[in-house]
């Protein structure tokens, strides 16, 4: 396959369009890019369904898990245009899956820390002189046992040969490490540095051929990578995610925040094992000076992901860490690049939900120290009641480490208190209320979206039913043999409000934060706030004048007018393709009071007439929701001098998790039942070498602390739009 040069692709992408009219002569795109405008051009703009975190054969995890495929075929999928094909759980690749129906945009978000490696050991007819390719590190990546006469290492030790790889790198446990390559590269140093650029390349290549520039603009690309640094095992991964193909000469690794010099005075934590902790300011300062700042028409967002999993461990701060400084002066700047360059968050994926976090089995919902065990004392306008709905897709694992199998499941439940209030975003966004009067500015004053980490090249594969088989390859072929993987969810989409299906249109979605995410359907919610809107808004045409007197999610309220409380419009449509009725529709609000403590409350604003949903014994829909639900909010109890987020969360009725109808169609296991325990223990005894894999099959959400693992056999998918906020 011919790449495009470096050169060649920013040589085009600095020639910019001029503004293009449509018909009417309203004002259209101002393009960064040489592309057709889009055909269908809506200035009140439309929902674009699309996943901003996907992974494929060039990623070392996904290669070490047996997948083969590239980005271009990662687009495809997408597309619609082709079949991947996945391993079994002995490795062989026999799984082929076509996506149900195709995505509207796609970032392949690839592990830029080895792309030197994963380039050597792959890219056979390039590399294949290189004295690297003969290396340990290539023989655990490709999964063949080291030697002469290399053959393929048996099924049973390919979670050896993968952990082996994880401890042996540096980007693993040990990324925050002043470690700067592996063994190979330092061996053929320029080998692995002319690999690194050619993956990149090559990623590029794949976004720019799959980007439709003519007028249909069926599919847009984005140029992306992920920075994923895990010391310890906690998550402080990032997407970077570009406006073109104007972008880094290389990506800007884990490694590099670890161990280059840092170009800004602030303190890192030292963890006592595994050396420093990754400084995300090495990452914020370099997409500001190598990208946004210099000429031309670059330009990006960082987003973090799935923080469930970003719990300190050996004293390693988390990945929503306060902006770093040893000064006043220092956190307040780097509060305002935070800003900048980091204007969203993913709340969901195949990890878990981030939202909060409810555990049944504790009758507790995750605050912040103060509140862990009940409301705060000074929390008396919240209901008194804890958010059962934060119980949604939960993980019990604290760190990558138990999500990923790499550790034995727990055989107790951990507390709510195990797990760091910072690691969930509605306590972030909390505490972006408290640093705003502390710095005069909001460092977490986050969009909301979410996508897959799906590492099968297998984007907008987000299905639940028994047809889904895991997101990690070989590691989870069988989602139902372990406590680890049984526990991962399918996935969610990222929703963008655009005017048309391109590259900028969308990108401006994205730093305006008109987003939301879903739990993989495609409800289409929509969410404005203001200061004069009618009680009778949903009746008429509110997307309009919601724009013309009020802002969309993801925006800041004007100031007040005279002394009315903000009304909210929020309206949801349910999924005509999945066809799930809706349940209800909620605001979320958080608060600062003058004292500077947070709080927070949940109002039903819209709830179907029918009983809500239920499932019945065999996953049969019992209920009766609505196809759509529209409600005009006030805020009961608004105060003009505290500063408040509003958030919608949309839920839809009932269905049965993926997990419990892969149980009953492959093993004839009914989780619903209350035979479940005796049908296992029937196919155990007839079929010991299934043993393994049924079971997780009853695994419920049990009552007490002891009960493990914690796994819904129901579900309830939903969207989570971005908040509107409030200053005084």
């Amino acid at each position: 396959m011919k790449l495009f040069t470096r050169s060649a692709i920013m040589a085009a992408a600095v020639l910019v369009c001029p503004s293009l009219t449509n018909a009417q002569g309203n004002e259209r795109i101002n393009y960064s890019e040489v592309r057709e405008p889009c055909a269908d051009y809506k200035p009140l703009k439309q929902p674009f369904f699309g996943n901003l975190h996907q992974h494929t054969g060039r990623s070392y995890d996904a290669s070490l898990r047996i997948v083969r495929s590239t980005p271009d075929d990662a687009y495809k999928f997408a597309r619609g245009l082709g079949a991947v094909t996945t391993p079994d759980q002995f490795g062989f690749q026999t799984r082929s899956t076509v996506i149900p129906r195709k995505l509207d945009f796609l970032a392949v978000t690839d592990h830029a820390e080895f792309f030197g490696e994963v380039g050597i050991c792959q890219d056979i007819s390039v590399f294949s002189g290189d004295p690297a390719r003969n290396s340990l590190e290539c023989a655990l990546l490709n999964q063949y046992l080291y030697g002469p006469t290399s053959f393929p290492i048996p099924f049973f030790l390919r979670s050896s040969a993968s952990a082996a790889f994880t401890i042996f790198s540096p980007m693993g446990p040990g990324s925050g490490l002043f470690s700067s390559v592996m063994p190979m590269c330092k061996r053929t140093r320029s080998g692995c540095q002319q690999a690194e650029l050619r993956v990149w390349d090559e990623i590029i290549q794949a976004a720019h051929d799959n980007y439709d520039r003519t007028s249909a603009c069926t599919f847009t690309t984005f140029v992306a990578y992920e920075n994923t640094a895990t010391p310890t095992f906690v998550n402080h991964h990032r997407n970077i995610i570009f406006r073109n193909e104007d972008v880094l000469e290389r990506p800007i690794t884990a490694i590099d925040i670890a161990s280059r010099p840092n170009p800004v005075p602030t303190r890192q934590v030292v963890s006592p094992v595994l050396g420093t902790t990754p400084d995300p300011t090495i990452l914020w300062r370099g997409i500001k000076e190598d990208c946004l700042d210099r000429p031309g028409n670059c330009d990006a967002v960082v987003i973090p992901h799935n923080t469930n999993l970003a719990t300190p461990i050996a004293g390693v701060a988390t990945l929503m860490a306060d902006p770093p400084g040893d000064t006043l002066r220092e956190q307040r700047r780097n509060a305002r690049l935070m800003a900048e360059v980091q204007p969203l968050v993913e709340i969901y994926q195949d990890k878990g939900a981030s939202e909060c976090r409810f555990d049944p089995r504790f009758r507790n919902i995750l605050r912040p120290a103060e509140a862990q065990t009940g409301l705060a004392p000074s929390d008396v306008r919240n209901p008194g009641e804890p958010d059962e709905f934060c119980s949604f897709e939960l993980l019990d694992a604290v760190s990558l480490a138990g999500a990923s199998g790499v550790n034995p499941g727990r055989t107790t439940a951990n507390s709510p208190q195990a797990f760091d209030p910072r690691a969930y975003v509605r306590n972030v966004l909390k505490d972006g209320l408290s640093l705003e009067r502390k710095l005069g500015v909001n460092p977490f004053k986050l969009g909301i979206g979410a996508s897959q980490d799906d590492h099968t090249s297998r984007p907008g594969f987000t299905v639940e039913d028994a047809s889904y088989n895991g997101h990690l390859g070989i590691d989870d072929a069988v989602p139902t043999r372990s406590i680890n993987t049984i526990q991962n969810s399918s996935g969610g989409d990222w929703v963008v409000w655009a005017e048309e299906n391109s590259r900028d249109s969308i990108f401006d979605g994205l730093k305006a934060k008109e987003t939301y995410g879903t739990s993989g359907t495609r409800p289409i919610v929509r969410f404005f706030g203001g200061w004069n809107f009618g009680k009778n808004l949903c009746e008429k045409n509110f997307v309009r004048r919601g724009y013309q007197k009020g802002v969309p999610m993801g925006g800041d309220l004007p100031p007040r007018v005279g002394n009315k409380s903000p009304r909210f419009v929020a309206a949801a449509w349910k999924d005509d393709f999945i066809g799930t009725d809706l349940q209800r529709i909620q605001i979320v609000k958080g608060w600062s009071d003058r004292l500077g403590e947070t709080h927070e409350a949940v109002y039903d604003v819209a709830v179907t007439d029918g009983n809500g949903g239920s499932v019945g014994r065999f996953c049969q829909d019992r209920g009766r929701g609505s196809e759509h639900l529209c409600a005009v909010w006030e805020d009961p109890d608004f105060d003009p001098e505290e500063n408040a987020f509003y958030y919608v969360r949309v839920l839809e009725n009932p269905v049965c998790r993926y997990s419990t109808e892969y149980c009953q169609l492959r093993f004839g296991i009914n989780p619903l039942s209350d035979r479940c325990e005796k049908q296992k223990e029937r196919i155990e005894t007839q079929f010991p070498l299934l043993a393994g894999n049924v079971s997780q099959c009853c695994a419920g959400p049990g009552t007490t602390p002891e009960d493990v693992p914690f796994l819904e056999t129901v579900i309830q998918e939903r969207a989570w739009t971005s908040p509107i906020f409030y200053s005084p």
